[in-house]
């Protein structure tokens, strides 16, 4: 799950460390993410707000 307290989510997008993106369902609302995939493993989260861009690596389990 991905929060933020102020910044609106518009976009999220999951890829792998080669930079491919893979298949994930992603639900949201303003402020909250909840990502469901069957990929495991280290990915690269790139969150896109009204207040910029966020990028982060992650650890699917």
């Amino acid at each position: 799950m991905i929060r933020t307290s102020e910044a609106a989510i518009q976009s999220l997008a999951l890829y792998d460390l080669t930079g491919r993106r893979f298949p994930a369902e992603i639900s949201h609302d303003r402020h909250e993410v909840q990502v469901r995939s069957s990929y495991r493993g280290l990915a690269i989260v790139k969150v896109q707000t009204d207040q910029g861009i966020w990028v982060q690596k992650v650890r699917m389990e």
